[in-house]
């Protein structure tokens, strides 16, 4: 299983980076960067690992699923049997 990052995941993987970096603490935001991206990994082996995301599926009409990270929610699909697709990371204790 290939795994591609959206553009909107990419900036929003900086942005968690971006924050904590603003408040001071540069190495908690690096540790939750990389914990993202470990929790992604696990989609290599097992791309149906998350429940399904309704929200997110009406929006992109095509079947989505979410992880939890801590306070992250990493939403993906998986548009074809050999690649999973993440759409979005974000801090559950946002509206967004």
């Amino acid at each position: 299983m290939k795994i591609i990052y959206s553009p909107s995941a990419r900036r929003d993987l900086e942005k968690i980076l971006d924050y904590y970096f603003d408040i001071g603490n540069r190495i908690k935001g690096k540790k939750i960067r990389a914990k993202l991206i470990l929790t992604t990994a696990k989609l290599h082996d097992y791309p149906r690992l998350g429940k399904k995301d309704e929200t997110f599926s009406i929006k992109y009409q095509q079947v989505c699923y979410f992880l939890v990270c801590d306070n992250h929610k990493i939403v993906y699909k998986l548009p074809d049997e050999e690649s999973v697709y993440v759409l979005r990371f974000f801090d559950t204790r946002q509206n967004s």
